[in-house]
Parts: C-alpha cells; sequence; structure tokens
C-alpha cells in the first residue's frame, strides 16, 4: 500500500466508526427526528394557518383637468400615500363600515401597503385566520382609504371655495362703494380716476368667480381600484410536507447533538457486568481515556504518562491467575474507536517499568501510526537489537518493517507497521508465525497490536498463534451487538479470550 492511501484507508476506518457511533444510537437520532416534525407541527397547527388577500388602489392626483397626459406621481407623495393608508384614521373609518367591535390598531395589525416601484398604485395585503376575513378586509381598507383621501380632498376644495368667497364678497363691497362715489362726483378727473379703480375691482372679481368656477368643478375622484381582493385558496407560508420536511432536518441535527451528549456525558459506556456478559470474559481493567497524539513537526514525540490501573493492569497479567499466564497477546477493540492504541503502549510501558521485556508488533498494516507517536531510538538495524541485562531482540525483521528501540525504556523494543496493500496475505505468510515463536521464545511479553476485529479479518489471522486476546473497549461506543460478534470471531478463529479493558467508562 502506497503512503497517500493510508490516509485514505484511515479516513474510511474514522467514517465507519462516526457511523456505528450513529447506528448504534438510531434511537436517539429517531427521537430527535419526531422531535423535529412534532415541533414544526405543533407551529404550523397552534399558532394557525394565515390567509392573504391583495387589493390595488391606484391613486389619482386632484385636477382641474384630470385627462391631462402629465405624471400623476409627481404631484403626489406615494410614501406620504402609504403612511396614511396603514394609518390608525383609516383602520377607524373600516371599523365603522364593517361594524366591528375591535381596536383600530388591533385591526390595522394585520395590514400591510406597500407601493410597487415607478407605480401610483398602494398593495394593500391583509393577512387573517380565514380566507374570507382576508379577503372582505382586504377589500374594506381599499375603500377606506379612498374614502379618507375623498373626505381630505373635499375639506381642501371646501376651504378654499370659503376663502375665494370671502374675497369675492369684499371686492363686491368695494365695487358698490365706488359706484356710489362715481355718482356724487361731478369733476371729469375725479370720476375718471374711480372709475379706473372701479374697472380693477371687476377684473379682480371676474378672476376670483373663474377661480370658484375651477374650484367647484375640480375633480376630486381619489382613485380607483384595480383589483379587488379574492379570497384566497392556500394559507401563507410553506405547505405542510414543506414544515415535515424542515422539521426532520431540524430533528436530525438535534438527534446528532444528543448522540454527542450521549457519549460524552459521564457513565455512557456499558456497565463493566455487561461487558463481561456479553463476552463472557472478565473486565481486566478500566483505563481511564487518553490518546496518543502525533507531535508537532520538529518535536520528538514522548512516552504517555502509565496511569495506577495502567499498572495494575500488567501485575495483573504478570502474577494473576486469571489470564492463565498469557505472555503473548493479540490487542484489538471491536470497532475503531481509538483506545486499543493507547492500551497497547500503556500495558507494554507498564510491564517495562516492571522489569519485564516486552516487544511491541504493530500488526495494523491498514493504518500504522506507532512509529510516528513514539520516541524510537535514532538508529535502526535489521540485525537482532540486543538490549541491557540480557535482554533479547529476537528476529529482526518484522515481515514489512525494521526494529527500533524506545528511548527511555530499554526493556521495551517496537515492530512497527508499513503500510502493506496486501495486508491480509502478509500476515498469513510462513515467516509471520516464525517471527511470532521467535519473539515469544526470546522475549516475556509479546503485545501485538491488531485493528478492530469487526472492520479488518488481519487480527483473526494472528489469534491462533498468539496465548489470547484482550479486547478494549471505549466507553458508550460499543454495542453489546459487536461484543457477542467479536467474541465469536475470536473463537470462531482459533483463538482465546483472555479478558477486556474498558477505557473511558
Amino acid at each position: 500500500m502506497s503512503h497517500e492511501a493510508a490516509p485514505q484507508q484511515a479516513g474510511a476506518s474514522r467514517a465507519s466508526q462516526q457511523w456505528h457511533v450513529l447506528w448504534s444510537h438510531k434511537h436517539l437520532l429517531a427521537l430527535g427526528v419526531a422531535l423535529g416534525v412534532l415541533g414544526g407541527l405543533a407551529m404550523l397547527y397552534l399558532g394557525g394557518p394565515r390567509y392573504s388577500a391583495t387589493a390595488d388602489v391606484l391613486v389619482r392626483t386632484t385636477s382641474a383637468t384630470p385627462f391631462e397626459p402629465t405624471d400623476a406621481t409627481r404631484q403626489v407623495s406615494m410614501q406620504t400615500e402609504v403612511q396614511v393608508a396603514g394609518s390608525e384614521k383609516v383602520a377607524a373609518l373600516v371599523v365603522q363600515q364593517v361594524g366591528a367591535d375591535e381596536d383600530p390598531a388591533d385591526l390595522a395589525s394585520g395590514l400591510r401597503v406597500t407601493n410597487p416601484p415607478d407605480t401610483a398604485v398602494l398593495r394593500f395585503r391583509y393577512s387573517a385566520d380565514s380566507p374570507a376575513q382576508a379577503q372582505r378586509l382586504a377589500n374594506e381598507f381599499a375603500k377606506g382609504y379612498l374614502a379618507d383621501r375623498e373626505s381630505r380632498t373635499l375639506n381642501t376644495v371646501d376651504r378654499l371655495v370659503k376663502i375665494l368667497q370671502d374675497e369675492q364678497a369684499t371686492l363686491t363691497d368695494r365695487r358698490a362703494l365706488l359706484d356710489s362715489l362715481i355718482q356724487r362726483r361731478a369733476n371729469p378727473s375725479e370720476r375718471a380716476a374711480l372709475e379706473a379703480q372701479r374697472k380693477l375691482v371687476l377684473d379682480e372679481v371676474l378672476e376670483i368667480r373663474n377661480r370658484l368656477v375651477a374650484a367647484r368643478t375640480l375633480d376630486t375622484t381619489p382613485g380607483d381600484v384595480v383589483q379587488t381582493a379574492t379570497a384566497p385558496s392556500r394559507p401563507d407560508g410553506p405547505s405542510l410536507w414543506s414544515i415535515v420536511l424542515l422539521g426532520a432536518l431540524v430533528g436530525l441535527a438535534l438527534g446528532g447533538a444528543l448522540v454527542w451528549l450521549a457519549t460524552q456525558s459521564g457513565g455512557r459506556g456499558p456497565r463493566n457486568a455487561d461487558v463481561e456478559r456479553s463476552l463472557q470474559a472478565c473486565v481486566l481493567a478500566r483505563l481511564p481515556r487518553g490518546e496518543l497524539v502525533r507531535p508537532r513537526r520538529g518535536r520528538r514525540p514522548v512516552l504517555p504518562r502509565v496511569s495506577e490501573e495502567g499498572r495494575a493492569l500488567a501485575v495483573a497479567l504478570t502474577y494473576g491467575g486469571g489470564p492463565g499466564g498469557a505472555r503473548s497477546l493479540l490487542i484489538a477493540e471491536p470497532r475503531g474507536v481509538g483506545v486499543a492504541q493507547q492500551v497497547t503502549v500503556e500495558l507494554a510501558l507498564a510491564l517495562a517499568d516492571m522489569g519485564r521485556s516486552v516487544s511491541l508488533v504493530e500488526a495494523d498494516l491498514r493504518s500504522p501510526g506507532l512509529l510516528e507517536r513514539l520516541p524510537v531510538t535514532e538508529g535502526f538495524s535489521t540485525e537482532p537489537l540486543s538490549g541491557p541485562d540480557g535482554l533479547p531482540a529476537g528476529p529482526s525483521r518484522w515481515p514489512v518493517g525494521q526494529v527500533y528501540g524506545i528511548a527511555g525504556q530499554e526493556r521495551m523494543v517496537l515492530y512497527p507497521g508499513q503500510p502493506d496493500p496486501a495486508a491480509v496475505e502478509t500476515l498469513t505468510r510462513p515467516e509471520v508465525e516464525q517471527f511470532l515463536k521467535g519473539v515469544s521464545s526470546r522475549t516475556d511479553f509479546v503485545l501485538v497490536l491488531a485493528p478492530p476485529l469487526l472492520q479488518a479479518v488481519d487480527g483473526l489471522e494472528l489469534v491462533h498463534l498468539l496465548d489470547g486476546v484482550l479486547l478494549t473497549v471505549g466507553g458508550g461506543q460499543v454495542a453489546a451487538s459487536d461484543l457477542e460478534l467479536t467474541r465469536d470471531a475470536v473463537r470462531g478463529a482459533g483463538g482465546r479470550l483472555i479478558g477486556a479493558v474498558t477505557v473511558g467508562q
């Protein structure tokens, strides 16, 4: 396998792991979807459907010559008319028209008045609980606005007529006074001056009469309803199926959050008794959750801290009667949740601290990573690596890798895995069996790290060559059915399940 293919397999493994976690909590996903759909339906039905109807009014300018080809929008402020149309004054007229016992402000709350660009049209859109009410009030508000605008126009005309009539009366009195003075004057020059004044007054009276005629004949039509509102056939907003689909998507996200909380909260994993019942084997230790991380570029890896629980596991394997003297162990997990690597390294360090020689063999040839996460010695050799105190190094070469020493741990050697496109074929070669027998005869413990047993058969190819299988169980991320499948797979491959280690629960 090329180095470019290894990240792809690792990504596929992580995707498979995430899918398994979601599937194992499918009841939470179903709960989230159900809550989302029910929430959407509740908003739809508790809020009640809303219906909207629209009426259009063409606003006309007040003109003595209404048929002149002039632009009426230049003589009418449409934004002002929008404000007037939605005012409580118009709403009060509508209340009187429909005979409703309702506050004008409340009635106007369902109205929205707009002015389409570059037009003299007002659009009355009314939203109500029923189609008939929406239609009726949209038309009534259009009529109410026209009545208010006509009333305002007539009031303006009436004020103008009164002013002109007052001016006409004043000029009439002035003319009568001039007529009286003209009759009493005998001097021709004085008489001519008074007649000139009388002529000016008569011109002004004539002009005022013309203005009165124009005012009284003024077209006060406020506008026309160019489109009456009709009863809507469908409510506003998305359809029922859209609400259900949106609620399902929101619920799916909610279910994902519930799954995350379930996997992150304390006490999330199966109890030890459940693990033992599923595996029909003892839980040998409970380790706190940790992780072997790849160091940043340019920095040297450091050995992880060994927990007290890890040391207790090493003591149990060394002196306990339960494991039955198993010295060569295959360590794996049912599915890839990232705990087998931690348990393997921590157990190897704990055994080395007890003075036991440990050979750490990485049998994960799909996505190996121990070489990048452990502080190996600078040099390596294909010859047998001899350690101090007579530590035998064993065979010099793992079938696809080299042997390395561990800095700071003279009793440990590492046989890292290397990406191999034919992992199963490689692990079934006779050289692998010879290698494991040679290492087991020269070292106290052999710990073989294998990929997840339910995702790859690589580890199952080796179980009959080792003393036993130590299964790692990540808290909250394994199902009882997976434990049972793993147990049956190990036994079916001729292996011996000596126990389990739970992590993070």
